[in-house]
């Protein structure tokens, strides 16, 4: 082989071995992620969130079974508006029951997480409250807005906004779901609701004015299962009025605790 020949073979090799060894750097960086991820941040304005909605079923005097509800569709948001700031996460499109597939983040952008939950919360929660909730909706837009401003102080303006656009679409999606589970419907069915007759273990109202809570309730859709009734159990003792049965020995038992009530266990169920 020449002289000139080997030479240029050399070239060639160390070209390849360039090439083959080179820093990978460059090519991961393109990997990383625009944004923070989700779990860098605090959990501030989720918590906020959460609090307000505490403090407005209170104030509204919403039932237990329709405060989990909301309760429930208030995590949900939560969850699906950073889902995309948590590598590897799993949307619950596709798990809950008919939730619809997310709207997509430009995934040339940059997004503030905590900015698109508070976008995604505040509109949800608007939803699942009446328009003629005027405290409350009031509340909703100042806990908006103060959360935006705060955010606004760590990020630039245009990343809250954007953010809070993404937010909001997520929002409209999941109200959209919301408006499908069947409760706006049972409330006209509650309203004309009267408690069943003519057997001995049937519900019955036991003082004037006494109204029954959520009736209906088994026709809500569920979140997990594709009907209420999926998994309903059947009694595992016969209703009875014999003082000696199973059955009277334990209505009498709840009867007498609520009769006698400490105040730790009043604070216990005003609480929840």
């Amino acid at each position: 082989m020449s002289s000139i020949k080997r030479k240029n073979w050399l070239l060639f090799m160390v070209l390849a071995l360039f090439v083959l060894i080179r820093p990978v750097a460059p090519a991961l960086a393109q990997d990383e992620p625009l944004s923070v991820l989700a779990a860098e941040h605090d959990a501030d304005v989720n918590v906020k969130w959460m609090q307000l909605l505490y403090d407005r079923i209170q104030a509204e005097k919403i039932s237990a079974p329709a405060a989990s509800r909301l309760y429930a569709y208030a995590g949900i948001t939560a969850y699906q508006s950073v889902l995309p700031g948590i590598p590897e996460g799993i949307s619950l499109s596709g798990q809950l029951t008919e939730l619809p597939d997310m709207p997509q983040i430009d995934a040339e952008a940059v997004y503030d997480w905590p900015s698109s939950a508070n976008g995604a919360l505040a509109t949800v929660i608007a939803g699942l409250f009446p328009g003629d909730a005027a405290d409350t909706q009031q509340a909703i837009t100042a806990l908006r807005d103060s959360q935006t401003k705060a955010r606004e102080r760590e990020v630039d303006a245009d990343v809250v906004e954007r953010s809070l656009d993404y937010g909001d679409l997520i929002g409209d999606t999941i109200l959209e779901w919301v408006s499908t589970d069947n409760f706006a419907e049972t409330r006209a069915m509650n309203a004309d609701y009267t408690p069943a007759t003519g057997d001995p273990s049937y519900w019955v109202y036991t003082a004037d004015g006494m109204k029954a809570v959520e009736p209906y309730w088994g026709q809500i859709r569920p979140f997990a299962l594709y009907y209420a009734d999926a998994c309903a159990q059947k009694h595992n003792m016969e209703f009875s009025s014999d003082p000696d049965s199973a059955f009277y020995a334990q209505a009498l038992e709840v009867k007498t605790t609520g009769d006698n009530l400490t105040p730790w266990q009043k604070d216990t169920a005003r609480f929840w």
